[in-house]
């Protein structure tokens, strides 16, 4: 597990601890009853109480919230009048979550305007102190409050210190807000998801491994959980092509056909955009794409083949500002290289 400070997900019991500061749960709550029974019985209950009752007895305090460390039926008085730790944990989510949810659509809107699709960027964020004690403890998770990152590694270095981790924001994690900036806000995820787990670990969620490490620093890459689903299919598919097929139509192919469709789509594709009128074509409504912020010119020839084989609800153009802008494209230029170099 990670040590205190890092604002992540990692495992089952890590996230009913989330959702408990949300939703009174019979699962969350008997949770709470043993971590808080813990924490008193390991003699830290000065560091759930308030100073204006540190005058009191332990005894005493023990007895008003019924603190035994027997307890298994989940006795234990939940008063956040005394265990102001609780009131801690709900303070974002309780006392601020219209701000907490402008805050968020705020990202979302700022994120509509950012141009990620013409960038690889990757991104950094350092965290002093942090480390990783046991990497197979790292399970799909997401961000529970907002990230500040940076493109370049040496800021992140800075608040890493002397000792921590850096987080790795691969270019499938692609949430900034503004390319103009230089740092970038990472928005945390909606409540509603800390309550949906195969909603989030379908569409949203990120796995992480570490990249490198030494006595000082660990590097932890973050990457799309979709894309490390579909990576080494998609690599090896596009290795069978020479790498001559851009990934991300490897990628749209196996997502919303499977591995049956992409030699007939791909076979076909190859022969069609060979052709010097489809090459005009294109051509020809180049700008109308680039307009709308399509700037894949492979992928807007694929849909526009695809868009000829068979009629469709949206245009190609349009196709092309889905996928390119709303979904993403995941995969950037240099995988092609990456995968060369791991096969040598």
């Amino acid at each position: 597990m990670l040590k205190s400070g890092l604002f992540f997900v990692f495992d089952r019991q890590s996230q009913i601890f989330c959702q408990s500061a949300f939703t009174p749960s019979k699962e969350s709550k008997m949770l709470m009853f043993k971590l808080l029974n813990e924490v008193i019985e390991n003699n830290c209950l000065i560091d759930l109480i308030p100073k204006n009752l540190l005058s009191k007895s332990e005894q005493r305090i023990k007895k008003q919230i019924n603190s035994n460390e027997k307890d298994e039926n989940g006795e234990l008085i939940l008063n956040d009048k005394i265990l102001t730790i609780l009131d801690d944990l709900k303070i974002l989510h309780y006392l601020w979550p219209y701000l907490d949810i402008f805050l968020q659509e705020a990202i979302y809107i700022l994120n509509k305007h950012e141009r990620v699709e013409e960038s690889e960027m990757e991104l950094y964020c350092g965290l002093k102190g942090v480390r990783l004690e046991n990497i197979k403890e790292i399970k799909q998770g997401f961000f529970i409050s907002h990230v500040s990152t940076s493109d370049d590694i040496e800021v992140a270095k800075i608040y890493r210190s002397n000792q921590g981790c850096i987080l790795h924001f691969h270019p499938s994690m692609r949430r900034p807000c503004n390319i103009l900036y230089r740092e970038y806000l990472h928005s945390n995820m909606n409540v509603k998801f800390c309550l949906q787990e195969t909603v989030y670990k379908e569409q949203a969620a990120w796995s992480a491994k570490i990249e490198s490490e030494d006595e000082c620093t660990q590097m932890i890459l973050l990457t799309w959980t979709r894309y490390d689903q579909y990576v080494q299919q998609t690599m090896q598919i596009s290795e069978m092509w020479n790498h001559t097929i851009d990934p991300n139509i490897i990628y749209k192919i196996l997502l919303e056909g499977g591995i049956t469709l992409i030699n007939y789509y791909l076979s076909f594709f190859e022969s069609w955009r060979k052709q010097s009128n489809n090459k005009k074509k294109y051509e020809e409504k180049k700008k109308e794409f680039m307009e709308r912020r399509c700037c894949n010119c492979n992928i807007n020839l694929f849909l526009m083949f695809t868009a000829e084989i068979a009629p469709q609800e949206y245009t190609s153009i349009e196709l092309a500002a889905i996928y390119t802008i709303h979904n993403g494209l995941p995969f950037v230029e240099k995988e092609n290289e990456k995968w060369k170099i791991t096969k040598k």
